[in-house]
């Protein structure tokens, strides 16, 4: 008798848990940019952080997270008003945003990657 039904459990918990740490770990592409947007992408504290900074007129208008799980809520770069303080600012760069208390280490993640999107290309 023995183990039968609890090692095919084990497995499955095992194999789970490592498609979820690839999953955390491998890197996907950011989404796709269309004209006046620029999409950036990085590794964050918790998981990857994606998004798309909106330009016009070449100053920021808004920056829009699509995948983030920052912080005890995993909504801390959802914050509106820590994305409020992106708009306004030179499509030029580079961006300064005061961090957000209690996720300072992802907002700065945050500008790093928005920072570094405005580097590597223009709208």
């Amino acid at each position: 008798m023995g183990l039968g039904p609890t090692r095919g459990l084990l497995l499955t918990g095992l194999m789970l848990a490592g498609a979820l740490l690839l999953d955390l770990r491998w890197p996907r592409p950011a989404p796709r940019s269309t004209p006046g947007q620029l999409t950036f992408a990085a590794r964050g504290a918790q998981g990857p952080i994606r998004g798309v900074i909106v330009v016009e007129a070449g100053v920021i208008a808004e920056v829009r997270i699509s995948e983030s799980s920052e912080g005890l809520d995993r909504r801390a770069l959802h914050d509106r008003a820590l994305l409020r303080r992106f708009r306004g600012q030179s499509a030029q760069g580079p961006v300064m945003v005061d961090a957000t208390s209690g996720a300072s280490v992802s907002a700065r993640l945050l500008v790093d990657a928005v920072n570094q999107a405005l580097r590597r290309g223009r709208p």
